[in-house]
Order: C-alpha cells, then structure tokens, then sequence
C-alpha cells in the first residue's frame, strides 16, 4: 500500500474533509479522487491505476509524493514538526520514519540556526525513540541521540540523562515484548540503578521522571510488584512536589496504574470503575493509551460487561485492524477474539483470531503470538477437535522449549499442558479434578491471567455439564 493511500485511509472524516478542500488540479486532483474513492478494504492495484490514469509510474510515484506533503499540511499545518507529531499520534510509522530521515539530513547538513537545529535533534530524536517495540530501529535511534547531544547548547548534563533514560525505557520496552529474558532485563535494572546514583545531585524533573517509569514498567512487565511500581510512582510526584503539583498527563497515567494495579491484585470491579471514569472524562489525553485500552476492555469481558467491550473495540481498535496495523490491530483483533470466545460467537472468534496470526510480527511480539496460540487452541476446545487440540498444544509447548523457556516454570506451558489433555482431564475427573491439574488451574484464576482462567472453567464447565 502506497503512503499515501494508507495515510488517506487512517484519516477520520473531519479530516477527510480538509483534504477535499485542497485547491488541486489536473492529474493531482484526478490522482486524489481516484484514491478517495477506493472501498476501505480494497486497493487497486499499482498498474490498473496507472492504466486508468494514463500516467507512467515514474509521474505518478511524482504526484504521490507531492499529494502527501499537500495532505500533511491541510491536516497538520505548516509546522514540519507538528506534521511529525500528527503522524506519531495516529501510529503511521511509517509514514513518521520517512519524514524523520528527510528532516535528519536538514539538521545534519545545518542548515539551521543553533537553537533551531537543537529543538529540530530533539524532537527527531524523541519521534524516532517513542514507537511500539515493532518499530524501535536500535541503531536509527543511536544516530538521531548522537544528532541530539552534539546539537546541545545548554543543560547537557540534563539532557544526557534525558537521551540515556529514553533509551534504557525503549529497550526495556522491547525486550519485555519477546521472550523473558531475565539477563537482559536485569541489567536495565543494574542500569537504572547506576544512574541513579550517578546522576542523584541533577534536580532536573524531566529526564528523572523518564528514569523512574522505566522502573515502574520494569515492575509491571518483568517483576510484577505493585508495592515497588507505587514506590517508583511516589517518587515522579514527588520530584514535583507532589501528586497534586504533577502535569496533568503525568497524573493521568499515574491513575491508570493504579486501576491497573487493583486489576493485578484482583479486586476488578473498583479496577474497572476507576478506568471507566479516567476515559468518560479524560479521554483527550488519554488517546494514545492503548495499553490501558486493552486493561479496561479485558476488564469488561471478564465482568461480562460485553456491549462496552464491544464499543471500545469497535471506537479505538478497529481502524488499526482494517489498516492491519503490526502492533495495535494485532492486540484488538486478539482482544476480539478474547470477547467473541467468552461470548460464545466461534465463528467470529475464528476471524479475528486469523486476522491476529496474519499481523502479528512473530519476532518482535512472542506475548502478543503465545496469546493468539493460546486463542486459537481454545477456539479448537470449544469446537470439540480434541484430536487437533492435542497436536497443537504439543506444538505450541515445542515452541516455548525453542524460546529456552522452562516448561517447569513457565505458566503458559501449563495451559497448553491442560488443553493437550482437556478431553481426558473432562471424562476422567466430571466431579473433582486432582492436585497437579488444579494447580494449574489455580494459576489462571487471579489477576491478569482471570480471562483465559475463565475460558478455562467455561471448557471443564462444558464437559461436566455433558458427563452429567
């Protein structure tokens, strides 16, 4: 797909609206048209449209070039920077990246006035550091801190914490998307500590702020703690003087761990409360959330609350998952399939499970890919395959073994152990299942892990009913 077709695409009607506003002419506004025009869910093809255009594609490629830096400016105005946070709002990466490396060559070249190249470094440096783990290009990231730090005119002390901390949050982020490692998240934990301590006479907020969530994710992601997250929280506020003195997007996010942390704890109901009233009343900053999204909406499915699910789905999820987005619309179109499972609509479970396996970067997201393998076994279990059931939970445990992960420790593994054996574990144990099995169980009823543990109870509730 073109950049410009899928930018066109990602665009809400307020902002298509603009856009048919541009005073064009001739091929362009024929090019524009032709693209408007396209159904949602079908491209046509490169040739087909240069045939019905009558134009050769090195004159299209021309045209399309000169459309999107048009579209960008009726959207985003004429600030080049403003066109980059456009973009890195509404998740077009790639669109993002290819503005960021043009803009670079500027700064580079300096073509600028000092403090002009400085805030130009800046902001490439942070568009280029604040994408989902999909995106995170290490060495890209490296060059635009490099461009940053050699552009600096004052604080630089300050801002080489900023640029450090940023890194250290962003690789954190990506690591903790594949396979735990816990040798490579403790060292961002030895990191963290290290500059601390040798950074523990700055007063600058920001680039400390920055240090201190990369260890409140670090105990929400890899050691789930929510005593050390709300320690590392209490610190951000009070490098602000408090929690009432802190911005108004820091406060925000605060609040949403701390629904997140009551949804760990299991107390879901106040969980659920606290996100429903953070998104009624704040949603504006709130927009980009998708992470909480996700919380709140695994939270409605496992109240059974399904028509909000459904609208929250339906609201933030879908767009990305028509325009097969590699991150968010791999995490709704799994957060479907959780809704349609729980519901009991297979056959739209199915799609969206299908949709998921379809996007999803396998090397890049192992949690997003263990949970579709999760579904989709699930999904087979509801339908009674069990012979299919059993070879692919016993491909799935292969797979965790490849990932050097402990079949032993590793919670997961034992939910394909149950789905492997669940047509035995149903006709051998109608009554009352044995310590090893209940076990396992046990570790899927509580916390974040509830949903798949109630899809769980639904399939044994299933072959009770039956045996009975």
């Amino acid at each position: 797909m073109s950049l410009l077709v899928s930018f066109i695409r990602f665009l809400n009607e307020a902002e298509l609206a603009r856009i048919k506003k541009l005073p064009l002419a001739g091929k362009e506004k024929l090019v524009m048209y032709t693209i408007m025009q396209q159904p949602a869910l079908e491209e046509i093809e490169k040739a087909d449209m240069l045939l019905q255009l009558g134009l050769t594609s090195t004159h299209y490629d021309k045209i399309g070039t000169v459309l999107l830096k048009k579209a960008y400016k009726a959207v985003a105005g004429e600030d080049e920077l403003e066109q980059l946070n456009f973009l890195s709002k509404k998740f077009m990466f790639k669109h993002l990246f290819h503005e960021i490396r043009h803009l670079t060559s500027k700064v580079e070249k300096n073509r600028m006035e000092p403090v002009a190249m400085e805030k130009y470094a800046s902001a490439l440096f942070n568009f280029s550091i604040n994408v989902p783990a999909k995106y995170f290009d290490e060495q890209f990231v490296e060059r635009s801190a490099a461009l940053y730090l050699d552009r600096i005119i004052e604080n630089k002390q300050a801002k080489e914490l900023e640029v450090r901390s940023k890194i250290l949050f962003a690789t954190l982020n990506k690591l903790t998307q594949q396979a735990p490692d816990p040798r490579a998240t403790g060292k961002i934990h030895k990191e963290v500590a290290e500059l601390e301590k040798q950074f523990s006479e700055l007063t600058a907020i920001e680039p400390k702020t920055v240090l201190y969530h990369i260890m409140v994710n670090y105990y929400r992601l890899v050691e789930t703690n929510a005593e050390e997250r709300k320690k590392y929280l209490v610190k951000i506020a009070d490098l602000y003087g408090g929690f009432e003195k802190m911005p108004a997007f820091e406060q925000l996010i605060a609040e949403c761990h701390f629904a997140e942390m009551m949804f760990e704890k299991g107390d879901y109901e106040k969980s659920y409360r606290m996100y429903q009233q953070l998104f009624s009343t704040k949603m504006e900053l709130l927009k980009n959330q998708f992470h909480h999204f996700a919380r709140c909406i695994e939270l409605a499915i496992v109240l059974n609350d399904f028509p909000i699910a459904h609208r929250m789905l339906d609201t933030l999820f879908k767009v990305y998952i028509v325009n097969r987005h590699e991150s968010t619309g791999v995490l709704g179109a799994i957060l479907y399939g959780h809704l349609y499972l729980k519901s009991g609509e297979l056959d739209k479970a199915f799609e969206y499970i299908s949709i998921a396996k379809s996007l999803n970067s396998i090397q890049v997201y192992f949690h997003y890919e263990i949970r579709i393998r999760m579904l989709e076994t699930l999904f087979f279990a509801f339908t009674e395959d069990y012979d299919f059931v059993t070879r692919l939970s016993q491909r799935n445990i292969r797979y965790i073994q490849l990932q050097h992960l402990s079949l032993k420790k590793y919670k997961n593994a034992h939910f394909f152990y149950l789905l492997k054996d669940i047509r035995s574990i149903r006709k051998s144990y109608p009554d009352r299942l044995p310590p090893k099995i209940l076990t396992y169980l046990n570790e899927f009823q509580h916390g974040y892990e509830l949903l798949l543990g109630q899809l769980l109870h639904k399939l044994l509730s299933a072959g009770q009913k039956q045996t009975n």
